[in-house]
C-alpha cells in the first residue's frame, strides 16, 4: 500500500511569519520522505485569509 501526506501551508497564527510556516511544512515533507511516505500533496485555498 502506498501512503501519502497532505501539507496545507496554513498561515492561521499571526505571530508566525509566512517564511516560518513554509519552512516548517518543508521540514515535515522531508520527515515524511525519511519515514517512507510515497507522496506529498499540497493544498490550495484561494481568496481567503486562511492561507499565506
Amino acid at each position: 500500500m502506498d501512503v501519502g501526506l497532505a501539507l496545507v501551508f496554513q498561515g492561521t497564527d499571526q505571530s508566525k511569519t509566512d517564511q516560518y510556516v513554509y519552512q516548517n511544512e518543508l521540514r515535515l515533507g522531508m520527515m515524511a520522505e525519511e519515514l517512507g511516505f510515497q507522496s506529498i500533496w499540497s493544498v490550495e485555498h484561494h481568496f481567503t485569509d486562511y492561507t499565506m
